[in-house]
């Protein structure tokens, strides 16, 4: 077994199909050049990235593991679930995607009215859905268009001045309970892992957050500071989930792909509790 530790995997990164910056077919470039035996594909709230990157995939160079990222919130605070080899096909996971895209334009319809309300600054919300490929849109989408227009200097500075939730141009974002995220990916055949738990505002919503059905809880994280690893490793005994990780890949920009990884042997560990629910997948 101790080859198997030896292939690293990155659990946790996005395409253009939801907030990040690269088609599925560079993502796989940079992941064999960087070495990395699977990736997950781990979109916001949508698949297309997934079944993208499974029509390119060259034979045996890189693993993908289709995977979704799903916006949950818990007494005011963020949360994010991760899923792992979810069936992409699934008609009623499909169903509910396409629901929370059409309410995530609606949001980003909003914010752009908002913009030329509020602050006189008008875009073409066109452009924005081009900046979206027309899948998951989000607020970095808005402030991309708002970079281009000489808005904002960065990312950062277009959240800053505008699109924070503080902002009167903010709107809030339709998202699920924890519960309703898990019961999503586990319907879907899948694993669901809490995503980033050091970037959780209210630490004390973890356990909560966890008797939802989480499987496994990501201990790797760009973000993570030492006290948040130690946090989640401590999470991770006293509750028995699988510890993984991944680099939440968006841009090569901010960060590259295997910047966190885990051993493929942790992957072994968390696919088996899908065995055990009665579920399999022909993949990795």
């Amino acid at each position: 077994m101790e080859w198997i530790k030896m292939k690293n995997c990155d659990m946790h990164v996005h395409t253009i199909y939801s907030d990040g910056t690269l088609r599925p077919s560079e993502i796989i470039d940079i992941a064999i050049s960087n070495k990395i035996y699977a990736i997950a594909i781990t979109d916001h709230d949508t698949t297309e990235g997934v079944i993208n990157a499974l029509n390119l995939i060259p034979d045996k160079k890189l693993n993908i593991i289709p995977g979704i990222e799903l916006s949950a919130i818990l007494e005011g605070f963020d949360i994010h679930i991760l899923g792992y080899w979810i069936d992409y096909k699934n008609v009623d996971l499909i169903k509910k995607l396409n629901d929370i895209k059409a309410v995530r334009i609606e949001r980003i319809e909003k914010m752009v009215k908002n913009l030329y309300d509020i602050a006189s600054i008008k875009i073409d919300i066109e452009e924005v859905m081009k900046e979206g490929n027309y899948y998951t849109l989000g607020r970095p989408h808005i402030a991309r268009v708002l970079i281009r227009h000489g808005y904002a200097n960065d990312i950062s500075d277009a959240f800053d001045k505008y699109l924070n939730k503080d902002s009167p141009i903010y709107v809030e974002k339709y998202r699920l309970s924890p519960e309703e995220a898990v019961k999503m990916i586990v319907d879907a055949g899948g694993a669901p892992v809490l995503a980033h738990p050091g970037l959780i505002d209210n630490k004390s919503l973890i356990p909560e957050i966890i008797k939802a059905g989480i499987y496994g809880i990501e201990v790797y994280h760009p973000k993570h500071k030492t006290d948040d690893i130690y946090l989640a490793h401590v999470f991770a005994e006293k509750y028995n989930l699988i510890e993984t990780g991944g680099s939440d890949f968006h841009s090569p920009e901010d960060d590259t792909i295997g910047k966190c990884t885990i051993p493929y042997y942790n992957m072994i560990k968390l696919k088996e509790r899908i065995k055990h629910r009665g579920f399999t997948s022909s993949i990795l």
